[in-house]
């Protein structure tokens, strides 16, 4: 009969190894699921794999914690190798949640980085004008010419400030109208297209970009702000109510990808 004082390090050995082969046997499971699984589907392969596994870690951990406990609360008469045996359960069982715990975090940090690598591979056209009755009529007539690449029309150049890492990237063209004084009912230059020339002035140039609007000294400044860094067009437009088919249009065809060929003879 073992004495007494031998007991509970007897029991925290016993213990420890059984919280070890609880971890090793659930590794063993993920490497052949079949032993656990064998015949069903993925989904139920899948199912039983993770309830197994996490059955035999809530066993560990729960005699990782008695073991501990027990370590903890020996006393130093007991051998420092059954006090460090009596943490290794938990130490395992913790190690294990921290390593999933990462393994997630870099998963979600690469799913992350792909989907924005991704949206970064799909072109996209850019327009900014100060009207939003031109809206509309701007991105018809630019999806007249090109169905297939993406366009996005601001009336707002303030939004577009705060979205230029999901946008400039991507970038083919960005088609600026030059204005540089607030407009009706606004008292700050924050959403005019100079505080936007000289947030672009900032960022690394991913296209060109067309300046257009009705106000020379507009269109040299900004044209002044955006040069020499960015490939600049201007245009200045005329007084013409169909300005946008009969002038603006006609600037921006050179610089689209996807035009429509004509028609074969």
């Amino acid at each position: 009969m073992f004495p007494l004082a031998v007991l509970p390090e007897a029991v925290i050995w016993s213990a420890a190894v059984a919280g070890v082969a609880c971890m090793l046997l659930a590794g063993l499971i993920v490497i052949h699921p079949n032993l656990v699984a064998k015949g069903q589907d993925p989904a139920g392969r899948g199912m039983a794999v993770g309830c197994t596994c996490i059955l035999l870690w809530s066993l560990c951990t729960l005699l990782g914690m008695l073991t501990a406990g027990a370590a903890f609360f020996s006393g130093p008469h007991y051998h420092v190798a059954t006090r460090i045996a009596g943490y290794v359960p938990l130490a395992i069982s913790a190690g294990l949640v921290f390593f999933t715990w990462l393994t997630e975090v870099l998963r979600r940090s690469r799913s992350r980085r792909a989907d924005y690598e991704r949206r970064m591979a799909v072109p996209e056209y850019l327009v900014i004008t100060d009207k939003s009755e031109e809206v509309s009529p701007l991105y018809n007539a630019l999806r007249s010419l090109d169905e297939t690449t993406e366009t996005n029309v601001y009336e707002h150049p303030l939004a577009l400030r705060h979205q230029f890492r999901d946008h400039l990237p991507r970038a083919r063209l960005i088609a600026l109208k030059a204005w540089t004084q607030p407009r009706p009912g606004e008292t700050d230059l924050a959403n005019t297209a100079l505080l936007l020339a000289r947030d672009l002035a900032e960022e690394k140039p991913c296209c060109p970009i067309l300046l257009f609007g009705t106000d020379p000294a507009a269109l040299d400044e900004l044209e002044k702000i955006l040069c020499p860094a960015w490939q600049v067009t201007r245009l200045l437009i005329t007084d013409d109510p169909n300005w946008i088919r009969t002038q603006w249009l006609p600037a921006v065809k050179p610089f689209l990808l996807n035009q429509p060929q004509p028609a074969a003879a």
